[in-house]
Order: structure tokens, then C-alpha cells, then sequence
């Protein structure tokens, strides 16, 4: 069947919102957590390595859906001095559909690794602040964990005991590159329930915002407006299969 434009699918990544995405991946992670090990588990390691780079994924491709869905939000990139400029010849292949790939071209040019780059992205495009000072403190928090476990082994350096001040278990400070990070159970949840409140957060906000932005425009295509509802799609909600049907 041909369609005369773009699906609800067709401007998200992998043709699925990245919120039902990151919703199922976080379940995912919390029924793999290591719930017995009272010592190191690689496989907890693993989850905390994962969270991150998860969670850098989402931003990107949450980014790059509003993009897709409302181009002219370029112009706030462009005047905030982001890069948004792409190759002509990569638009030839969605040929006429162009307009509605616009987001994953100009997303891959950038670095969502961190909190200060995903507010300054949100914020050029859309106004919005993903992060608040606290979201801000916890990710960095996360992030150094994660980095710990990618560039060390997770062993402690002097420059990530500076930052994180981590008792030993008799409350004294740990010796560098001696102790090693143990990623417990209860941290991982912690951390799943900090970035399922945050993406959920980022997801009621573009949404929100885009449907403002739509009020003094004209009105979007119908397949539009369901990729804008699509935005708040999770795992335990089945109000999308409607959707997906029309």
C-alpha cells in the first residue's frame, strides 16, 4: 500500500518511540540485575554500563523524532550555533520523505553523553530543559560510575575518590587503585528509577511543547499528531495499539 506521507512509525527511530523503547529496555535490565551477589558482579557492572549508554540513545533519538516531526525547529539549532548543516546527497535516499528523516542526520552530528549537551540541544530546539540541578548531580554521578567501569575495571583512581568521597566499610576513606566498585543491587534500582522518572519527564515535555508550538502554526497532518501522542507510549500502556491500527 502507498501511502501519500510519512506513518506515526516512520519519524521515530527504529520505527518505535523512544520512550516504549527505553521502557521495555529498563525492564529488561531490572529483571537481569544480580540479586543474589553480596561482593563484585560483572553481570550488575554490565547493567550500569548499559543503563548509560541506554540512556544516551534515548536523548538522541528523542531529539532527533522532534526534528523529524517539526523541521523548522532547525532554525534554533542554527542560531544557538549548533552544526546542522548535512549533506544533500544523504536526503536522496528518502526521496520524496525527506523532511521526515531530517532529525536522524542532524542527531548523529552530535554528543548526548552528557547532561550539559542534551539541555543545550532540547533547549536550542524546543525551550526545554531535560535535566533539573538535581537530575544534573545524580547523572554525574552515574556517569562517573560508568566511566570508572569502562576506563579502570571499575578500580578506584585518585581522581574518582576526590570527586565521589566514598567511605570504606569501617568509614574511612579507600586507598586508590586498591578497592574496586561494587554495583549493588539496590544502587541499580535506584539508578533504573532515576532515569525511567527522568526519559518519562523528557518525553511530557517535548510533547507538550510541541503541541503548544502547533497551536500558533498550522494544524499538523493527522499521522503527525500521532507521532506527537506516540511520545508518551510505555510498555505497560496498550493505548498505542490504536494507533498503530489506523
Amino acid at each position: 500500500m502507498v501511502h501519500s506521507e510519512p506513518q506515526c512509525l516512520d519519524y521515530f527511530s527504529g520505527g518505535v518511540p523512544p520512550l516504549l523503547i527505553i521502557d521495555g529496555i529498563l525492564d529488561d535490565l531490572s529483571q537481569t540485575i544480580d540479586r543474589e551477589s553480596a561482593g563484585i558482579s560483572r553481570i550488575n557492572e554490565l547493567c550500569l554500563i548499559g543503563l548509560v549508554s541506554y540512556s544516551e540513545a534515548f536523548f538522541k533519538d528523542q531529539f532527533a523524532a522532534i526534528l523529524n516531526i517539526e523541521p523548522t525547529l532547525v532554525s534554533g539549532l542554527m542560531k544557538a550555533g549548533y552544526d546542522a548543516l548535512i549533506d544533500p546527497v544523504a536526503l536522496l535516499a528518502y526521496q520524496d520523505y525527506w523532511g521526515s528523516k531530517l532529525g536522524f542526520l542532524i542527531a548523529e552530528k552530535h554528543d548526548f553523553g552528557t547532561w550539559k549537551k542534551v539541555n543545550g540541544l532540547f533547549n536550542a530546539t524546543l525551550g526545554i530543559s531535560p535535566f533539573s540541578k538535581d537530575d544534573a548531580k545524580k547523572f554525574d554521578s552515574l556517569l562517573r560510575d560508568r566511566n570508572l567501569l569502562v576506563h579502570h575495571g571499575g578500580v578506584f583512581t585518585t581522581k574518582y575518590l576526590e570527586q565521589k568521597k566514598i567511605p570504606d566499610q569501617n568509614g574511612n576513606a579507600h586507598t586508590p587503585f586498591w578497592g574496586s566498585l561494587v554495583v549493588t543491587a539496590s544502587y541499580l534500582d535506584e539508578q533504573l528509577a532515576f532515569v525511567r522518572e527522568l526519559t518519562a519527564k523528557t518525553a511530557t515535555q517535548a510533547c507538550k511543547r510541541l503541541k503548544q508550538i502547533d497551536e500558533v502554526k498550522v494544524s499538523k497532518s493527522e499521522q503527525k499528531n500521532h507521532a506527537i501522542d506516540a511520545f508518551m507510549w510505555k510498555m505497560s500502556e496498550e493505548s498505542f495499539d490504536e494507533t498503530i491500527d489506523d
